[in-house]
């Protein structure tokens, strides 16, 4: 019998974690038909990342009240009925666990074949170099070599604009093997200063600076771990203007199913002086090109 899938979504992105919550909750009758299906409740699950990090006085809970949370989850995973072939749990808390509570995690298990799902997106003012809940690099660091396997680690990447919705509901689609009916365009008007970075405070030159650096450490261990991407790289470098709405009122990225493509190989990592080519682009569409032709050109020199 072929061992049952655990998709493990970790965060860190907050509106990656929220977007995930949507598609789990609007289609889980449609996942639940095709043998996926949740594991532990939201409640649960937060507990059980509680007792992995040692972190219970800090969020007012007693030893006891999480003690067995995680082993709890990992129980209802198995019970399962028999045509379950997969079981998603979502909680971004996990993805600061150290090492050995990420160990203690895997461990617990045994017998699945668990998968990394993280959702990322440029880096904001709340993100911090080595910081372990928000920094991708230091989150993989940890996470990939617990797997054994950077091709079990899913790393999708969210484009700031109103497809980001859409971006994740195609790329979960395509990992669980599910048909999800596509989301409606978002209705006229611009999307949430949340997933638009056109709106909100003036970030400082200083402050845009930093953001860059953190977002080319983030493509260039995307590149290295060999780890699984989907969407454009491109889309972590700060301040990327959205495209023009099409015809149908999405944005020019188009983030549908079909578009959300998986990068399974970079190549080697590109020079600095070709990261700073793609950083001199104004537009997402000359971005995405310059930094295609950066792995290509990099990839040829293997």
């Amino acid at each position: 019998m072929a061992r049952r899938d655990v998709f493990l979504h970790l965060g860190p992105s907050r509106l990656g974690t929220d977007l995930v919550e949507d598609v789990l909750t609007e289609h889980a009758d449609t996942l639940a038909v095709r043998g996926v299906r949740r594991a532990g409740t939201p409640e649960g699950v937060f507990r059980a990342a509680v007792e992995l990090a040692w972190d219970h006085h800090a969020w007012g809970f007693r030893r006891r009240d999480v003690e067995g949370a995680w082993a709890e989850v990992c129980r209802e995973a198995r019970r399962q009925r028999r045509s379950t072939r997969a079981v998603v749990v979502s909680e971004r808390m996990l993805a600061a666990l150290d090492r050995p509570a990420v160990d203690l995690l895997l461990d617990q298990l045994a017998g699945m074949r668990p998968r990394l799902v993280l959702t990322v997106t440029a880096p904001d003012g709340q993100c911090r170099i080595g910081d372990p809940a928000t920094d991708l690099v230091d989150v993989l660091d940890r996470w990939v070599p617990a797997l054994r396997d950077p091709q079990r680690v899913h790393v999708v990447v969210l484009p700031g604009c109103r497809c980001a919705g859409e971006t994740v509901r195609g790329a979960l689609a395509d990992l669980v093997g599910v048909a999800l009916p596509p989301t409606p365009p978002r209705a006229m008007g611009r999307p949430p200063a949340s997933v638009d970075p056109t709106v909100g405070p003036t970030v400082d030159d200083g402050e845009r600076a930093r953001r860059t650096a953190l977002a080319l450490s983030w493509v260039g261990a995307l590149a290295a771990s060999g780890v699984r991407v989907h969407g454009e790289p491109a889309d972590l470098l700060p301040g990327t203007p959205p495209e023009a709405p099409g015809d149908e009122g999405q944005c020019g990225c188009q983030a549908s199913s079909s578009a959300v493509r998986e990068v399974t190989a970079f190549g080697s990592l590109p020079s600095a002086s070709a990261w700073m080519e793609v950083c001199s682009k104004t537009s997402r569409r000359e971005r995405r090109a310059a930094i295609q032709t950066c792995w290509s050109t990099s990839a040829e020199s293997l």
